[in-house]
């Protein structure tokens, strides 16, 4: 990359000094280089074009498959999970793909010095992860969800992977959702029985004999 600018303030930052290579399927970076999967490839390659900005994980999902019919593409989830497996892949060069909870995925170098260090510890680390979680754990990811915290810093807290925190977070959204759906039934249904208790005359002894 020549030149990039900040999708917030609009000034100049550093470039990410990415090589990659398509035949291959090598990215080096630092010095140092690792190999990726065909798919893997492409999604840090939209990744890197699009650096310093966040890309929203559908567009990630069409770059990916437009090729394919609707009907045999993947559920849109995959995008997560190449995510995470590409980030133990970059972790050891000093690169991290940071996550805009809602939003989508940015990659960008790790801060400091120790930057290295820290990615191939945060490597380690996600191998000693647990990948199935409990009731105890589903409230606890809630609760750290309505504190802001992103599904990065939920699996770190957790000691989760990534895939069994998106699991929780993809329930809780449903069980919220359902949640809403009968909140609106109940007030319509409420709505309903004031609307017919404030009925008088013919109208209110017609409804009351059955019609």
């Amino acid at each position: 990359m020549d030149s990039a600018t900040c999708p917030c303030c609009g000034q100049g930052v550093d470039p990410l000094d990415v090589l990659m290579d398509t035949a291959s399927g090598i990215i080096a970076f630092g010095g140092r280089q690792v190999y990726l999967t065909p798919l893997q490839f492409r999604l840090v390659r939209q990744l890197v074009e699009a650096f310093p900005a966040t890309i929203a994980r559908t567009r990630l999902f069409d770059r990916l498959y437009d090729h394919l019919d609707p009907d045999d593409a993947p559920e849109p989830k995959i995008v997560d999970i190449v995510v995470c497996k590409i980030r133990r892949k970059l972790a050891g060069l000093g690169l991290v793909v940071t996550t805009s909870w809602g939003v989508g995925y940015a990659i960008a170098a790790a801060e400091g010095e120790d930057a290295l260090a820290e990615g191939l510890k945060t490597f380690k680390d996600t191998r000693c992860r647990r990948a199935t979680i409990d009731k105890p754990d589903v409230s606890m990811i809630r609760q750290m969800k309505r504190s802001g915290l992103d599904l990065t810093e939920i699996a770190a807290r957790l000691r989760l992977t990534y895939r069994a925190v998106t699991k929780a977070l993809d329930q809780i959204d449903a069980e919220d959702r359902a949640a809403r759906g009968d909140l609106r039934s109940a007030d319509e249904a409420l709505a309903g029985s004031r609307g017919r208790a404030g009925l008088r005359g013919p109208v209110a002894t017609m409804l009351g004999g059955g019609l």
